[in-house]
């Protein structure tokens, strides 16, 4: 019965997840951004100081190189993003985000943290860690599924 009980609970999170972000695009549109833009920014987001590669968001997104040079480079064009070569290895690009795609981010980051900050509300400590262990489980799940398409591929 709990299986079947956690089964519908995951179909209506990712129904309403959905129709979040079905929101979330059109405040996105104002800004002249998609979603997949704003995952970008929130990408190049978690190292405000230093950014990120092309290799480490593309890993990260799980798309190509060329993916993640093409979305940069429109960011960099509508002033969300800075690109910057490497000082050791011109080939390596670094994309730090600008003042207007930091606002972008903190922007959503406060979503999130909504989000979760909600979900472990009147949670015990030993309540919080289990259900960071299921996220980290189904996080491994879809994770395997992602490799197991991109082998087929």
């Amino acid at each position: 019965m709990i299986c079947q009980n956690l089964v519908e609970e995951l179909e209506e999170a990712y129904t309403l997840i959905t129709v979040v972000e079905e929101e979330m695009v059109e405040n996105a549109k104002k800004l002249d951004l998609s979603l997949a833009e704003v995952h970008m920014l929130q990408a190049i987001g978690k190292n405000k100081e230093k950014g990120r590669t092309i290799s480490e968001l593309a890993a990260e997104r799980y798309i190509t190189l060329s993916s993640v040079t093409i979305a940069v480079n429109k960011l960099a064009r509508k002033g969300y993003v800075l690109k910057a070569k490497a000082q050791r290895d011109g080939r390596v690009v670094y994309a730090r985000l600008t003042e207007q795609g930091e606002r972008v981010d903190r922007l959503y980051r406060r979503f999130h943290q909504s989000l979760a900050h909600n979900m472990v509300e009147g949670f015990s400590e030993e309540e919080k860690q289990v259900l960071l262990k299921g996220i980290g489980r189904l996080n491994n799940f879809l994770q395997h599924r992602i490799e197991k398409m991109e082998a087929s591929k």
